[in-house]
């Protein structure tokens, strides 16, 4: 009887590899909605903070690396879709904090000159109308 056993099991170790392998190609990274939804959010918060006037090139870039992931998504690259995403969120950062500097800037400089401006006007001699 033993040899019979023998025969009948003899196969399995085989077939018990195979089926594992078979699975471990099946299995495939899942797909990153957190990470676009982030990209989204962050390409909004850009938006938002001005980054279409003051740092449209970065915006740009935040949208297109966006697209690209839900492309990617579409064509079933999900970490590649994963990566696009992460990079269009740092561009998007990047956007945002462009336009705040932009616009702080600008409002320091509106500042300056308005103490100039009162400078001038309380300075010794000036018409003080």
């Amino acid at each position: 009887m033993k040899p019979q056993i023998e025969r009948r099991f003899a196969g399995r170790p085989t077939m018990v590899a195979l089926a594992l392998l078979a699975l471990a190609g099946c299995a495939a990274p899942p797909v990153p909605h957190d990470a676009l939804a982030a990209a989204e959010v962050a390409l909004d918060q850009a938006e938002m903070a001005g980054a279409a006037d003051h740092a449209p090139d970065g915006l740009a870039r935040a949208q297109a690396k966006l697209e690209a992931a839900q492309a990617a998504i579409r064509g079933r690259a999900h970490e590649e879709a994963r990566l696009l995403a992460e990079q269009a969120i740092m561009d998007a950062r990047v956007a945002e904090v462009e336009a705040q500097a932009a616009q702080t800037a600008a409002t320091a400089d509106r500042m300056r000159a308005r103490l100039e401006q009162q400078h001038r006007r309380l300075a010794p001699g000036a018409d003080r109308r």
